[in-house]
């Protein structure tokens, strides 16, 4: 992963280097935020000790690093989702060589902590919704949210969903801005994730089913009173 990620940033160092000085001074603003969302989640991340259902969680990854053909899906452990990115960050800590083979306090909770950072930026792609002002203030009030800081480290299903459902709605409102199918696939792979994070995802196929039901009837009500208008 790590070599993928070097040798993309290596050939595409040119065009990020141009990127970087066309950045405007809202978009750096966005870096920062970011940068201190991920400061206030990875900062002393294994400070205090496993609460139990994140000791659960934990535990539960580590059997599957250590054998990937012994998971089992538990609905009272919620699931797949976070235990295979739990066991992925034991994987890469392995093979970098990290204490205890790469399972700690602070590994378990790495996920979380990077789930809860990546919201921040999903807030810029907002600014023709809410306006620029108010997506800054939203990434700012999601960097500094008590809440939301507490939950990206703590390793439970809670963030990996928040963040999940938060890049949908994301996805579904630039999609229907720009029908690009990138945003299409991008709004289905996270909710994708959500199903896979949390059961909970159920009431959400009915809330969202229902907003895309009441377009559909809004859509093909408006073409057979108004055909002329289309």
């Amino acid at each position: 992963t790590l070599g993928i990620v070097l040798v993309t940033v290596a050939l595409n160092g040119a065009r990020l280097f141009q990127r970087v000085r066309a950045m405007t001074l809202e978009q750096w603003g966005y870096v920062v935020l970011t940068l201190l969302a991920g400061g206030l989640r990875f900062w002393d991340l294994g400070l205090k000790p496993l609460h139990h259902d994140e000791s659960m969680h934990a535990y539960f990854s580590m059997i599957l690093f250590q054998n990937p053909a012994s998971y089992q899906y538990n609905p009272l452990l919620h699931g797949p989702f976070q235990f295979h990115a739990i066991a992925y960050v034991y994987y890469l800590a392995s093979g970098l060589g990290t204490p205890d083979g790469g399972v700690t306090d602070v590994t378990a909770r790495v996920a979380a902590a990077t789930m809860g950072t990546l919201m921040i930026p999903m807030c810029y792609f907002l600014r023709n919704h809410i306006g620029k002002a108010g997506a800054l203030v939203a990434a700012f009030l999601l960097t500094i949210s008590p809440t939301f800081v507490y939950y990206s480290r703590f390793t439970r299903e809670d963030i990996y969903f928040a963040s999940f459902i938060f890049i949908t709605v994301v996805a579904l409102f630039k999609y229907s801005e720009h029908r690009h199918l990138r945003w299409l696939l991008i709004g289905l792979g996270a909710f994708t994730g959500a199903y896979a994070t949390k059961e909970a995802s159920f009431f959400n196929i009915a809330m969202f089913g229902g907003i895309l039901v009441g377009f559909i009837a809004w859509e093909l009500g408006s073409r057979l009173v108004y055909p002329l208008a289309h």
